[in-house]
């Protein structure tokens, strides 16, 4: 699950990044910040294993290019949306005990037979997180 991604706001196809979606006027405006914030506070949540873009915890508004590194100087203008990543993440991966529920369950394959000539070993379980 995911907000954003390189096919999604690459310069080249003339889409945008999610804050300048929201307000194309003020892409770092309140409103902008909320929203997204909302967004990706759904996405660690949800079922599924959630994926953040490059910029993503920046507030990045530019399209994204290959070539342009992340303008790190925005952590600490927008501390507050990095704490907010970096907690989420936390509460995700359960790192203080309480929300054991979000965390990703081992996912069922199937069991295949095979023939004692084939060499590649049964397929079992697959965990994940």
């Amino acid at each position: 699950m995911y907000l954003e991604s390189h096919d999604e706001v690459a310069s080249n196809n003339g889409k945008t990044r999610l804050p300048t979606d929201i307000d194309r006027a003020s892409p770092r405006s309140w409103y902008a910040k909320k929203r997204s914030t909302l967004g990706v506070a759904l996405v660690f949540t949800a079922p599924g294993i959630p994926m953040i873009f490059q910029g993503q915890e920046l507030l990045e508004t530019r399209s994204w290019h290959d070539n342009v590194p992340i303008d790190w100087a925005d952590a600490s203008r927008w501390a507050g949306i990095v704490t907010l990543y970096r907690d989420l993440v936390a509460l995700r991966r359960n790192a203080r005990s309480t929300t054991r529920g979000l965390r990703t369950a081992p996912e069922r394959v199937p069991r295949q037979r095979r023939r004692q000539s084939d060499r590649a070993p049964p397929l079992g379980r697959r965990w994940a997180g």
